[in-house]
């Protein structure tokens, strides 16, 4: 299974545990420009992205939240039933949040 590089399309920068461990600081520059998934026992085990990355995809998942909160208590004020997809939604990224994935 290859990981994909969200940015771009393209097959992850794939690199094993000791390749990140013998080389980190090639992998923390290669980082600035892409993700970089660390395998581990042939098996996906971290992915390194730049600082700014990190926080692009924490503003998104809390601006991802917030809307969802915001139709949820739009639809429990007029006293209706909240949306299928929008209690899943609502579900899904506490998921996400909680266990990182």
């Amino acid at each position: 299974m290859t990981a994909t590089n969200p940015k771009s399309g393209n097959p992850m920068k794939t690199v094993t545990a000791k390749q990140a461990h013998t080389n980190l600081g090639q992998v923390l520059d290669d980082s600035q420009h892409e993700p970089v998934l660390i395998q581990k026992n042939g098996k996906p085990f971290s992915v390194v992205v730049s600082i700014k990355d990190f926080e692009d995809q924490e503003r998104l998942r809390m601006m991802e939240e917030a809307r969802i909160d915001a139709r949820i208590a739009k639809a429990e004020a007029r006293g209706g039933e909240i949306p299928s997809e929008v209690a899943f939604e609502n579900v899904r990224t506490k998921l996400i949040a909680e266990n990182g994935f």
